[in-house]
C-alpha cells in the first residue's frame, strides 16, 4: 500500500503466489508454526517451513494539505500469477537480477500532486 502527503490511500496491488508441491503431495499449513509447507508422505508439518518472507514499511509524515481529487495510483511492475515449487525462496529482486529470474520486481505508484512515491510503498506478506 502506499499513501501521498495528503493521506490518499491508493487501492491495493496484490500478487498471488501458488505453491507448488513435489509429487503427490499437496499444500498444507504447518500446526505448529502457521506457515506454509507441503505434506511429506501425506502428513503436514514433517520438513521445515518455507524460506522468505519478511516486510518493511515506511511512514508518511502528517500533512494538513486540502485532498487531491484522486488519490495515487500502484501497479505490479509485472503483473499476474508467480508460481514458486515448495522450499523455494520467493524475494525481491536484485538490482542486477536478470529478467527471467524468479523473483519480486515491486510495485510502481505515483500521485498527481506528489509526484512518484515508490519509496513509499509498504510491503508485507505472510509466510
Amino acid at each position: 500500500s502506499v499513501q501521498d502527503l495528503s493521506n490518499n490511500v491508493a487501492p491495493t496491488a496484490r500478487r498471488l503466489i501458488t505453491i507448488i508441491c513435489p509429487g503427490k503431495e499437496t499444500y498444507c499449513t504447518d500446526p505448529d508454526t502457521s506457515n506454509p509447507t507441503c505434506t511429506t508422505d501425506g502428513q503436514c508439518g514433517k520438513p521445515a517451513a518455507l524460506a522468505g518472507g519478511g516486510s518493511s514499511s515506511s511512514s508518511v509524515p502528517a500533512a494538513k494539505v486540502v485532498k487531491p481529487p484522486e488519490p495515487p495510483s500502484i501497479s505490479l511492475v509485472v503483473p499476474g500469477t508467480v508460481e514458486i515449487s515448495a522450499g523455494t525462496v520467493y524475494d525481491r529482486c536484485t538490482v542486477d537480477a536478470p529478467m527471467t529470474a524468479l523473483c519480486e520486481r515491486g510495485a510502481s505508484t505515483e500521485d498527481a500532486r506528489d509526484g512518484v512515491l515508490n519509496n513509499q510503498v509498504m510491503v508485507c506478506g505472510s509466510r
